[in-house]
């Protein structure tokens, strides 16, 4: 029963996942007088959202101090239907997402500690070569600083740009820039090193997990 009830609340998240950046992004560019309910409902879950990703990265005993600010917020936010809060609760999950994977991928390029990409490729590949583990590191150099442009970017528009503009990059082109990103490093590959190893999709879906596992290992960070 349990088992069933988290896979459950598994697919209800994926598909909030999905849907709610085009929802927040539709209610910010001028169409909320067509919606009601969905506006309240979308801050409540944008602060449990939000509350997980904090919920599963800070420890006792900052954890459910913050979590229950973050839902106070939330509620508030709801009650009071604030266009400016949707701003907070779309932007919040964006900042946080993307400055956890900075932190976590700029500090494994220190010294003493293997890089989150060259990780990948060992527990996906196996052994890996020299001029893999250069790649790699150099891979995982550039994903923070793509981590570190989303992060600038949304902030540049959000102070200089239209609401909309804004919306666009942080709800709309924030899983094609990632997929982009991906796809790009793949394509690319073969200019960098011989022999370049494959990765399948069922590889690029245990990268969650993967990274989970990395961060499990002794030295990684923590926040």
């Amino acid at each position: 029963m349990l088992e069933r009830l988290a896979k459950l609340l598994s697919a209800v998240g994926v598909v909030f996942f999905v849907v709610s950046p085009f929802l927040t992004h539709f209610i910010l560019t001028g169409q909320a007088d067509r919606v009601g309910l969905e506006t309240p409902v979308l801050f409540l879950f944008q602060g449990l959202f939000v509350s997980g990703l904090l919920g599963a990265r800070i420890g006792r005993p900052f954890r459910l101090p913050i979590i229950a600010t973050v839902m106070t917020a939330s509620i508030l936010l709801a009650l009071l239907h604030l266009r400016g809060g949707l701003v907070l609760a779309a932007g919040a999950p964006h900042a946080v997402i993307y400055l956890s994977l900075l932190t976590i991928f700029g500090v494994s390029l220190l010294p003493g500690r293997e890089p989150v990409i060259t990780y990948f490729a060992r527990a996906i590949h196996g052994r890996i070569t020299p001029e893999i583990e250069t790649y790699t590191r150099r891979v995982t150099w550039a994903w923070c600083g793509f981590f570190g442009l989303q992060v600038a970017g949304s902030a540049l528009l959000l102070t200089l740009a239209p609401i909309a503009w804004w919306s666009i990059f942080v709800n709309i082109l924030n899983i094609p820039l990632v997929a982009a990103m991906m796809l790009g490093e793949r394509l690319t590959r073969p200019l960098w090193v011989s022999n370049p190893p494959r990765e399948y999709l069922r590889d690029v879906l245990r990268m969650p997990q993967l990274l989970k596992q990395s961060l499990k290992q002794p030295g990684a960070q923590t926040l």
